[in-house]
């Protein structure tokens, strides 16, 4: 279509711009600037924002950097603590292997003191609760990663001081084995006796009882061949033999003379002790005879059997003075006290019963063994009666109310002999586990005598203190001398 034109039909050129003035062009830049403020303002607002985002990011990773680092000196601080532990763990069981090691040189050389068993073990066992603990302490520490976040003021003042503490520790593990060597082995030692081997004597069999005579010159000894020989104790040669046919622990009169023992079951013969002639025969018992025993003015004799009786027959003519029952089971031994009409007896019963020479009943019955009694003996002044059972312990008993004194339990087998030193205020012990134990008559042990390599079935005193004989089924007699 065409176009239209204006009326009139007639076109006209377009109109050419009008300029602005000058009062349009000011008001044409006003609209602009403000046009302008907005956009700005807006930027500049972006502009704070982000660098408010960008320190906020800062801070941020700063703080975690802390963080990190914290965990990073707990770890460091853990792992100095387990250090430091574990050194103190070595430290303490060092100690405990040398105080042992010094503990077995000086039993070796047979320097214990009294009582030194008893309080070794109590120290022992509080070296190893303390060891026991301080390894504890590590392993716990190794199981807790969370002591890394202790407070920082609480890991620095432990990190300054750790030399004051690890000084603190050897003070006292140097402290604590010099007082255990001092309160073990100190100023005791200058007044514990000391009994050293002075001579071993084979025999051709096993030794099952063993004794000595007061004047410490002679040795009996019966073997299970079925004799009983006679040695020497100065020189250990022998001094003759008799047939018995029969297992009873001998007795030498208090002169030495004599030498009593049992004889083909339930006799009892005397012979002297220099000519071995047969000076006098005992009958009466029933049964095997397990004990003998002389009274201390040697007029009185005292046999122990297996038919639960003990007879008292009168040296000289070998006529029965007395016979007691009373025991519920064999009696094994028998042992008179010095000047006080006294006689113990210790039987398969498991008790220990104290007779008056005078006649009738037990005046006291002591009770406390677990097994047969198997060796009674008298301290010299009478006060105090020993008792060696199979229950492995030995039992020092008062004998004017018949109340325990002491427990000996330091044997690990059956005691088979006791026997007091008439000087020397001491008591030996004989075991099956080997040994022979000296101890003090307050119940503390002074010695531990080792050699034989089996069970030791007899123990005798001289009557001056100064020579013990023992006898072993290891087939030996040991003469042991005091220094």
């Amino acid at each position: 279509m065409a176009a239209s034109l204006p009326q009139g039909g007639t076109s006209k050129e377009p109109a050419k711009a009008k300029p602005l003035t000058s009062h349009e062009v000011r008001n044409l830049v006003e609209i602009l600037h403000r046009l302008r403020d907005p956009f700005q303002d807006t930027a500049e607002r972006l502009i704070g924002l982000g660098q408010n985002m960008v320190r906020y990011s800062e801070y941020t990773l700063a703080k975690v950097a802390g963080i990190l680092e914290n965990q990073a000196q707990g770890a460091e601080a853990q792992a100095e603590a387990a250090r430091q532990l574990a050194e103190a763990a070595q430290k303490l069981a060092a100690a405990a292997q040398e105080l042992d090691e010094i503990s077995k040189r000086i039993e070796e050389a047979g320097g214990r003191v009294l009582g030194a068993s008893e309080e070794e073990r109590k120290w022992r066992r509080r070296v190893e609760e303390q060891l026991e603990s301080v390894t504890k302490g590590v392993q716990i520490l190794g199981q807790r990663p969370h002591v890394a976040v202790l407070p920082a003021r609480a890991r620095t003042w432990f990190r300054s001081y750790r030399p004051i503490w690890l000084g603190l520790a050897a003070f006292m593990v140097v402290n604590f084995g010099l007082f255990y060597l001092l309160f073990t082995y100190g100023p005791k030692s200058q007044s514990t006796p000391q009994w050293t081997l002075l001579r071993q004597v084979p025999q051709p069999a096993e030794v099952l009882a063993a004794t000595i005579a007061p004047d410490g010159s002679k040795s009996a000894a019966v073997l299970r061949d079925g004799t009983l020989r006679l040695w020497k104790a100065d020189t250990g040669q022998p001094g003759g033999s008799v047939r018995v046919e029969a297992v009873a622990q001998p007795a030498f009169s208090p002169d030495g003379s004599m030498l009593a023992a049992s004889f083909n079951r339930p006799t009892v013969r005397l012979w002297g002790v220099n000519s071995l002639l047969e000076l006098q025969n005992f009958r009466g018992h029933g049964d095997w005879v397990r004990c003998l025993a002389f009274s201390p003015d040697g007029r009185t004799l005292a046999a122990a059997a297996d038919d639960w009786k003990i007879h008292l027959w009168q040296v000289s003519d070998g006529a029965t003075i007395r016979v007691f029952e009373g025991h519920r089971g064999p009696v094994r031994t028998v042992a008179f006290a010095p000047g006080s009409g006294l006689l113990a007896s210790g039987s398969d019963d498991r008790t220990v019963r104290l007779w008056p020479l005078s006649g009738g009943q037990a005046s006291r019955i002591l009770q406390g063994h677990q097994e047969p009694v198997t060796s009674v003996a008298f301290s010299p002044d009478a006060s105090v009666v020993a008792s060696g059972s199979e229950d492995r312990t030995v039992r020092l008993w008062r004998v004017a109310d018949g109340r325990e004194l002491h427990r000996l339990s330091d044997h690990r087998d059956a005691v088979t002999s006791v026997s007091f030193a008439r000087r020397e205020k001491s008591l030996a012990s004989a075991s099956s586990d080997g040994l022979i134990r000296i101890w003090g008559t307050d119940g503390r042990l002074l010695q531990t005598l080792e050699g034989h390599s089996g069970p030791v079935t007899g123990v005798a005193f001289s009557d001056d203190g100064t020579l013990l004989v023992s006898g072993s089924m290891d087939g030996k007699l040991r003469f042991w001398r005091l220094k």
